[in-house]
C-alpha cells in the first residue's frame, strides 16, 4: 500500500506541474498580428469655449468667521 501511495503522490505532482506550464503561443501570435495590422486612431482634443470671467467682490460683507456684534435697536412702542 505504501508503494501505491507513493506512485499516486508522484502522479498528482506530475499532473499538477504539467498544468502550470502555459500554452499560449497561439494567443501571443494573434496579438502580435493584431498589433502589426491595426493602426491606432486617436481623436484630437475637443476645442473648449472660453467662459466669461467672473470677478467675486466680497469687500463690503462681514466675515462669516467672526461673530456679529449685537446691536441695540431702540424699541418703538
Amino acid at each position: 500500500m505504501s508503494q501505491f501511495t507513493r506512485l499516486l503522490g508522484i502522479a498528482v505532482v506530475a499532473l499538477t506541474a504539467s498544468g502550470c506550464a502555459p500554452n499560449i503561443d497561439d494567443l501571443v501570435a494573434y496579438t502580435n498580428e493584431v498589433r502589426q495590422n491595426t493602426k491606432p486612431s486617436i481623436e484630437p482634443y475637443p476645442e473648449f469655449e472660453q467662459k466669461p470671467v467672473f470677478v467675486y467682490d466680497a469687500q463690503g460683507f462681514r466675515s462669516p468667521f467672526v461673530r456679529p456684534k449685537a446691536s441695540r435697536a431702540p424699541v418703538v412702542a
